[in-house]
């Protein structure tokens, strides 16, 4: 088995795992919470996918950290996964790539390798596994009406399901970038950094959300300016950074 093909089974594997752990933790929250409420299965999504609204929902505390678990589980996972391919790659191996391409854009994607069909994976693989134990997992206590029509939901579970993936592609990049500068560790501590940092912004604006469940705008204002970002991002690695083994 080539690496490539491993670090896809391993992603789509990892959407599953991380799905049913979210699954988990959010029901176990809820429940800890009240049994009483009976809540809806968009309260599971709220909880799992957590949004930014905090004031909207009884369950949700500004003070509860723990509430944090599970955005930054996908997301340090997806990062770590979709980075392992240029993490694991020596700085000496920059080198012989360059000798072997025809420009520096070359080089570089070669450096960084395939980021798109492992992040589609593990996205995919989380949202169908969420998607599917909210229909046939939850428990008697999420039996209370549900606020959106099924043919809803989807749209913003697919929709949401893209902002992760630019985000992801984004965290990657923002890794890649650190790596080409200093090394694997910085590299590695930069992009959960940067997780920290997508997060706390979600967390004081108030009308949107980078990295969290809300769909006040269908996630239209999300998607622009992630892709803002990884765009500028994507450019100035390609294009703009000075590197003594290239330059």
């Amino acid at each position: 088995m080539n690496k490539r093909r491993f670090y896809r089974i391993l992603s789509f594997i990892s959407g599953i795992a991380v799905g049913f752990m979210s699954y988990s933790y959010a029901v176990q929250k809820l429940l800890n919470y009240s049994r009483e409420i009976g809540y809806s299965r968009l309260d599971f999504f709220v909880m799992t996918l957590l949004t930014n609204e905090f004031d909207k929902y009884d369950y949700l505390s500004r003070s509860d950290h723990t509430l944090t678990f599970l955005p930054f589980l996908f997301l340090f996972i997806g990062t770590a996964l979709v980075s392992a391919d240029f993490l694991t790659k020596p700085k000496q191996y920059h080198t012989f790539i360059l000798a072997r391409s025809s420009s520096r854009k070359e080089a570089m994607l070669r450096t960084r390798g395939g980021l798109i069909e492992e992040v589609v994976l593990y996205v995919a693989a989380f949202t169908i596994t969420i998607y599917m134990l909210s229909l046939f997992g939850l428990p008697e206590e999420f039996s209370g009406n549900m606020p959106l029509s099924e043919m809803k939901l989807v749209f913003l579970l697919i929709v949401h399901a893209l902002l992760k993936m630019i985000v992801l592609m984004l965290l990657a990049m923002i890794t890649f970038l650190l790596y080409q500068v200093k090394n694997t560790p910085i590299a590695f501590l930069g992009g959960v950094l940067a997780i920290f940092i997508l997060y706390l912004t979600d967390v004081q604006w108030k009308i949107g959300n980078i990295i969290l469940f809300n769909y006040s705008h269908y996630f239209v204002d999300s998607i622009a300016i992630s892709l803002l970002l990884y765009c500028g991002i994507y450019w100035y690695t390609l294009n703009g950074l000075k590197l003594d083994y290239i330059d």
